[in-house]
């Protein structure tokens, strides 16, 4: 940070000091915890805090609503109880006990994260913020919430939750995706910790984030525990914070979706193991937004013969960068050989396509509308 900036930063905390009440750094964590104690959501990994459970939880949560990753997250422990069960399953398994989710970059961190356990810790997370960093896709805030929820390490937990009530809080008027303005809320936040309960801390101020200093919409500020601390409050323009740089228009990609099915079965193709949706399976697909004709011809040069062809709705899925217009063809094809040496698609039965191959969400409603059709061809065959 430049001299100018600190200077900054000095009349800032000043002016802060000046305009509120006189800030009581016992009385912040008081009023976050009895908050919490009367409040706080009733949450399955809660119940049970270990290093594991609030691990899994918060990986979870990154990028995804409470309410769905609850189901998730007690499926995946019924199935992955342990560390060890985590480190020796297999890519497929983990996919799709994850397929939903989306980032499925998360899962496959977490997989060799648990291996490392295995190998070096005899199966146990890390019991400080500086270790659990080393491991792979665990970054500051995870780190911090493991350390300070589970271990009782007083240090901070901030995610998006925390940047944008503390600088609310604090009025923090530089754009919160920079170091500088990130820097200084983790110490104010730390500052104001609570030494015996830094867990609940955290967590009070994660509840208080997700139910009242709302990240979207006006905030609920005649029910927040906080408001006589709060800058933003008190100068009448919550909503002005957090500050944030404008987004970047995404870029927009046209794909045609192809479901071939083959009697009871669907092609499936398996993505490449960098990138986007690495190693994930996903339908056929075509670059651009194509005709039936198109389609068709394609089909024909591939040799793959074609019984009807049926063209689906237009769906789109956004990414956090990019976002697909998709078109789909249901193409029923004529009985091929089950297997050839240059054949490139993996064909998937019913059963196999609903309990084995993970795919993205964003195909989830040609994934619906092929396991209708693949179900409705095992019914006709059973009452023959």
């Amino acid at each position: 940070m430049s001299m100018k900036d600190r200077s900054l930063r000095k009349l800032h905390r000043e002016k802060i000091l000046n305009i509120l009440p006189m800030i009581e750094y016992e009385e912040f964590p008081q009023a976050v915890l009895h908050y919490y104690d009367q409040h706080q959501r009733n949450l399955p990994w809660r119940k049970d805090p270990s290093p594991y459970h609030v691990w899994i939880s918060e990986i979870m949560l990154q990028q995804t609503r409470v309410e769905t990753v609850i189901p998730y997250y007690e499926k995946f422990l019924k199935k992955l109880p342990k560390v060890m069960d985590l480190a020796k399953a297999t890519e497929d398994e983990l996919h799709k006990l994850w397929e939903g989710l989306g980032y499925y970059r998360r899962v496959n961190h977490m997989k060799k994260a648990a291996i490392i356990m295995v190998e070096e810790n005899k199966g146990e997370l890390p019991k400080t913020y500086q270790e659990l960093l080393t491991l792979p896709g665990i970054g500051p805030y995870t780190a911090a919430a493991i350390a300070s929820i589970s271990y009782g390490e007083v240090i901070p937990a901030m995610d998006g939750n925390l940047y944008r009530i503390m600088s609310r809080v604090l009025g923090e008027d530089g754009f919160i995706t920079k170091r500088g303005p990130q820097k200084f809320l983790t110490e104010e936040t730390y500052l104001r910790m609570d030494h015996k309960r830094p867990g609940a801390f955290n967590q009070g101020l994660m509840d208080i984030g997700a139910g009242i200093c709302i990240p979207n919409g006006k905030p609920l500020c005649d029910q927040c525990p906080i408001i006589k601390f709060c800058y933003a409050y008190h100068q009448g323009n919550p909503m002005e914070y957090p500050v944030k740089p404008a987004k970047k228009s995404r870029k927009i990609e046209h794909r045609t979706i192809l479901l071939l099915q083959r009697g009871n079965q669907v092609a499936l193709l398996q993505r490449p193991k960098t990138g986007l949706l690495a190693g994930l399976w996903e339908f056929p697909s075509l670059q651009g937004d194509l005709e039936k004709e198109d389609v068709l011809s394609y089909l024909e040069s591939k040799v793959i013969p074609v019984k009807s062809i049926e063209k689906l709705l237009e769906t789109k899925h956004i990414f956090s960068h990019i976002e697909w217009h998709m078109v789909g063809y249901f193409v029923r094809i004529k009985d091929i050989p089950m297997a050839r040496e240059n054949d490139t698609f993996t064909w998937a039965s019913f059963h196999e396509l609903e309990e084995e191959y993970a795919l993205p969400s964003a195909f989830e409603n040609y994934r619906n509308f092929i396991l209708k059709h693949l179900k409705k061809g095992m019914y006709y065959e059973s009452k023959k």
